[in-house]
């Protein structure tokens, strides 16, 4: 990156910022690219960003601030549930395992952002269901925020 701002600059184009998914080196070369170019500013794009939020689900428990641990095992209990309004309930809702074959893919994290699988965590005799939906309705207000290009006015 700083090969390709100092050919810019020789040309006299001033490159101010980059973007790039939650790589997990950013740090140390975000406090290299600042040593050379301190005005440079670095943004995670939020597709990787809701990606990393689920793929935190897929490998560890979440503990809430009341101390209540989720996951995504928790959905996956609620799918395979032995009682059979809930499995079916679930499965309806998420039509395929919340475990991605591939975790690049965003229809995975897609699946998990509607308001239908938030209240029906929440309609779950569970605090872990409650804290999970929770989590994903803020993962889906985080998408929404940024991927609403709708730029009329509201009347």
């Amino acid at each position: 990156m700083n090969n390709i701002i100092c050919l810019f600059k020789e040309v006299g184009i001033c490159i101010d910022w980059g973007s790039s998914d939650g790589f997990s080196s950013h740090k140390t070369f975000l406090k290299q690219i600042k040593v050379k170019h301190p005005e440079y500013t670095h943004f995670f794009d939020v597709v990787h960003i809701l990606k990393n939020l689920r793929n935190f689900l897929l490998n560890k428990f979440i503990n809430d601030s009341s101390n209540v641990s989720f996951s995504m095992q928790t959905l996956c209990n609620l799918r395979n549930s032995a009682n059979q309004e809930t499995r079916k309930l679930f499965r309806k809702l998420l039509s395929q395992d919340p475990y991605p074959t591939d975790k690049m893919e965003m229809k995975m994290v897609d699946m998990l952002l509607s308001n239908e699988l938030f209240e029906a965590l929440r309609s779950q005799n569970s605090p872990a269901a409650v804290s999970l939906a929770k989590y994903l309705e803020s993962m889906y207000f985080l998408y929404e925020g940024f991927m609403n290009n709708n730029l009329e006015k509201d009347h």
